[in-house]
């Protein structure tokens, strides 16, 4: 049977753990904010006519598929380029 001593001493070292998890996780959530790495899944986001990919850096839209990674998951878009050159006539 614990003693409240006991009792203490165990919820004192689950309070601390508890303070070390959080300075952990807001740490990380600061280094994601600083890496652009947000709240889920990161999706590569490709021109769904000339294959470009975006990039989350500066939002430019380039031909390397350098930025592909197969852990993210593809999403289409549409650049602009392509926007206008397919569908002027409908804006």
């Amino acid at each position: 049977m614990l003693t409240r001593f006991d009792t203490e001493r165990v919820l004192a070292q689950l309070f601390q753990e508890r303070r070390e998890l959080d300075r952990q996780i807001a740490e990380l959530e600061s280094s994601a904010l600083e890496t652009g790495r947000v709240n889920g899944p990161q999706f590569i986001i490709m021109c769904m006519h000339c294959k470009r990919i975006l990039d989350p850096v500066d939002d430019r839209w380039r031909r390397s598929a350098a930025h592909a990674h197969p852990a993210y998951p593809v999403s289409h878009g549409l650049c602009p380029e392509c926007l206008h050159t397919h569908y002027s006539d409908s804006l």
